[in-house]
Formats: C-alpha cells, structure tokens, sequence
C-alpha cells in the first residue's frame, strides 16, 4: 500500500507540474539546474518541456504498481522503481541537451 500511496502521489506532482509549471525561478518547485536558471527564458522552457518528458514513466510505474496490487507480478515494484529513475535521468539528459542546444543557437 505504501508503494500505491508514494507513487501515486509522485504522479500527482508530475501532472501538477505539467499543467501548472512554476512561472519564475523559485527555491522550492521546479526543474533547478544551473543551465535552466541562467534566464527566465531557459527556466520556462525547461518547466515546460521536462515535465512531458517524466510524466509517461512516472504513469507507467503507476500503472505497474496498481497491477501488481490486483494481481501480484513478481518484477512489477523492481520495474517501477526502475522505471521511475530511469524516467528522471533521462529527462535530466534531454532537457539539459535541449538548453544547451537552446543557447548555442541564440548566441
């Protein structure tokens, strides 16, 4: 139940972010890199674009959890955790080569 409730509720900030991305630069909430902060525009392009990214990992391991719960598949929670940082690290990785590719071509 504790995996339900703790990727559940990842999934609910995921969502929240895609629908509702923080506007400026802020200490709490946010893709907060040194590469997205360097500009306003940087950080609303990184708060937009890594949040699509994330989201069908973060839904997948959901949806792998749930049905684990209704009947139990023995690799579900390892792939759901594997799913989950896989889902972070290569959106770490894309936006940031996003950004990069950003800035070159406005220099």
């Amino acid at each position: 139940m504790v995996e339900l409730i703790a990727f559940g509720t990842i999934l609910f900030v995921c969502i929240y972010w895609l629908v509702f991305p923080p506007k400026k630069p802020n200490s709490i909430f946010g893709y907060r890199t040194p590469l997205s902060m360097q500009s306003l525009e940087n950080w609303q392009f990184a708060n937009n674009y890594a949040p699509r990214l994330l989201t069908p990992f973060i839904a997948l391991a959901f949806i792998l959890i749930v049905v684990h719960k209704i009947t139990p598949f023995f690799y579900a929670e390892p792939l759901a955790v594997g799913l989950l940082f896989s889902g972070i690290l290569l959106t770490l990785i894309l936006t940031e080569n996003q950004l990069r590719k950003r800035i070159n071509n406005n220099k």
